[in-house]
């Protein structure tokens, strides 16, 4: 998609980044040449008029000391010495390149060296020109007023000053500007380059081929994104295989209570199946409904939880009351067994957790012990000084170790197990508290799950 970006009044389109990079060197170049331009062109007026205010100062204070040494009392008479005074200020303004009009004191003008002023009025004019700098001085002698003189110059040196530097900069523009034009193409191939290399391999990404790593030689950002985008195939692929094994195995985990119980089904519906093993038939197929509703059900916490679509509901409560309720629901299978359960229980620690995720959780793990314990089963539960540990054990013959590290991966599963969900979203239910959960086999050669819930 091209965008236009706004400049000069002009929409000019922006394709390549190497167009961008020149478009924002002639805009910091143009603002420079802009900021430069008002401040020196204010700089230098402030000091020409500096300057200009000294010679005129110098030159009034010789013309005072002048009138004074040629001892003139009054500018309406004494000819012979006003003839030398004049001569004296002329030498004076054209030695200090300034103009001067000199006065009686009938506001008569005696000597003047601009043109440009014919009367009186004229000279008023000048006062009030922004484009001169003048000064006045009253002629005294004996307490009385004699006459005045103005002295003033143009500010055409600060007009010539201004198109000196205007001229210059302009051409200071230009050069630069030629010289961000090469710069621009010079780097062009090294900018555009990588990101082109990564455009081209975004677009010949596939999900379902392992994707070679892009190497893009760029000790910048460019070489970061890259390596980022590297991160992101891969934990991608990942992805997209793990996606692919769940489905094939919970398809095969679907497959086997399914056939089972339409084989039986189908066995009674035709008479296969006698009369008195009907019931037997039937218990089997409640049997695999109920376990085909709870890989199903696991399944989908499973899918919220990967989709952070699972929500929580958080309470202050005893964490005693979970394992009691989870042992109270296995009585019976606890009995039948003949198993012996040993209870090592803090009552008095209380937890924020919640309640039927980890009773899920929990469940998992006793259903799991109850499975392949011989005849004894532990629960002890006590607090750390961040922690509250649980720890279930029983007294099996441990985990194989083929499998131990990764029990708790999805349909992973010992002898006998069922679907290899349970303890995978035991493990993700724990997570979401915060916790951790790990397993390990005892010198007796049982099982010994250990959840750890921060307080």
């Amino acid at each position: 998609m091209l965008k236009y970006q706004r400049f000069g009044g002009m929409d000019i389109k922006l394709k390549k980044i190497n167009h961008k990079i020149l478009l924002s060197y002639l805009i910091v170049l143009l603002i420079t040449f802009v900021i430069v331009f008002v401040s020196f062109s204010q700089i230098m007026k402030v000091y020409i008029e500096k300057e200009i205010r000294e010679d005129l100062n110098l030159t009034a204070t010789k013309i005072l000391n002048d009138i004074k040494l040629s001892g003139i009392e009054d500018f309406n008479s004494t000819r012979v010495n006003k003839i030398r005074l004049v001569k004296e200020i002329r030498l004076i303004g054209k030695y200090f390149d300034s103009n001067i009009v000199l006065l009686n004191n009938r506001r008569r003008i005696i000597y003047k060296d601009d043109e440009l002023i014919e009367k009186i009025s004229d000279l008023i004019n000048i006062y009030e020109d922004k484009n001169i700098i003048f000064i006045r001085r009253e002629i005294m002698s004996d307490g009385k007023e004699i006459g005045s003189f103005v002295v003033y110059s143009y500010l055409n040196d600060i007009k010539i000053v201004k198109k000196a530097i205007n001229k210059n900069l302009m051409v200071s523009f230009l050069f630069s500007s030629l010289i961000a034009i090469v710069f621009s193409n010079l780097f062009k191939k090294k900018i555009s380059k990588p990101l082109i290399d990564l455009r081209d391999n975004i677009k010949k990404y596939d999900f379902n081929n392992k994707n070679e790593k892009i190497e893009i030689k760029s000790n910048d950002e460019i070489g970061d994104l890259a390596e980022s985008f590297n991160e992101m195939i891969n934990k991608l692929y990942a992805y997209s295989n793990k996606n692919k094994k769940f489905f094939q195995n919970a398809s095969h985990e679907l497959k086997s209570p399914l056939m089972s119980i339409q084989g039986y089904a189908e066995a009674i519906k035709e008479g296969i199946v006698k009369e008195d093993e009907v019931e037997k038939s039937l218990d089997i197929i409640i049997d695999e409904s109920k376990n085909l509703k709870e890989l199903v059900n696991s399944m989908i916490m499973l899918t919220k939880f990967d989709d952070s679509k699972e929500e929580f509901e958080f309470e202050e409560r005893l964490i005693f009351s979970v394992i009691e309720d989870v042992l109270n629901r296995y009585k019976l299978l606890i009995s039948e067994k003949n198993i012996k359960i040993e209870t090592k229980i803090d009552k008095e620690i209380f937890l924020k957790y919640d309640y039927k995720k980890l009773y899920t959780a929990i469940s998992n793990i006793i259903s799991n012990s109850l499975r392949y314990t011989k005849n004894l089963i532990s629960v002890e539960i006590y607090k750390t000084e961040s922690n509250v540990i649980i720890e279930i054990t029983d007294n099996g013959d441990g985990i194989d170790k083929e499998i131990i590290d990764h029990i708790f991966d999805r349909f992973v599963k010992g002898k006998n197990g069922k679907s290899g969900i349970g303890l995978s979203l035991t493990k993700t239910i724990v997570e979401a508290h915060n916790g951790s959960l790990n397993v390990e086999n005892t010198e007796n050669m049982g099982a010994k799950f250990t959840i750890k819930l921060p307080i």
